[in-house]
């Protein structure tokens, strides 16, 4: 009969470790979802904002590209990088990605605009190609206290003659 007590009580001691077990397991995995969450949206804010970079680099690439070959409108210009912007590699699902761009001269040393038609002191002006890319980054969980919206924004400019 000694036994058979012994035996009770250590079957009922383990199953109130197994309710202890279920309970710490609810409350840390429950944390560790959470962290898990907010680390999966900063790594795709970082993610979005390197597309978003690229984006913009490949619109001023588009732009020494033009300048290279000749074409000498700044309209024609501005439409090509805006649109290499846009269809840049990774860009494709993101919808609210948005480029805007200029292209300017400016004389040697000056740090002012200029028409690029004119001269400086003798020279033609250095033109430059300008691209702001945007995007609208929404976090996948809402957080208390940290905006679940923020705008990415880069900009990239080269000296294209």
């Amino acid at each position: 009969m000694n036994k058979t007590l012994k035996t009770g009580n250590a079957r009922i001691h383990n199953e109130k470790r197994r309710g202890n077990a279920a309970i710490e397991f609810a409350l840390g995995s429950t944390l560790l979802f959470l962290l898990l969450g907010g680390v999966s949206d900063f790594a795709r804010l970082f993610y979005y904002a390197s597309i978003v970079a690229n984006s913009a680099r490949a619109g001023v690439q588009r732009g020494m590209y033009d300048v290279e070959s000749g074409i000498t409108n700044t309209t024609t210009i501005s439409t090509d990088m805006q649109t290499s912007a846009q269809d840049e590699p990774g860009t494709s699902g993101m919808t609210g990605l948005t480029a805007t761009t200029s292209v300017y001269c400016q004389c040697e040393g000056s740090g002012t605009n200029v028409g690029c038609a004119t001269t400086c002191s003798g020279a033609a002006p250095n033109m430059f190609a300008k691209v702001t890319a945007q995007y609208p980054f929404t976090t996948v969980i809402s957080w208390p206290s940290i905006p679940s919206s923020v705008s990415i924004s880069q900009t990239a400019i080269v000296r294209v003659q």
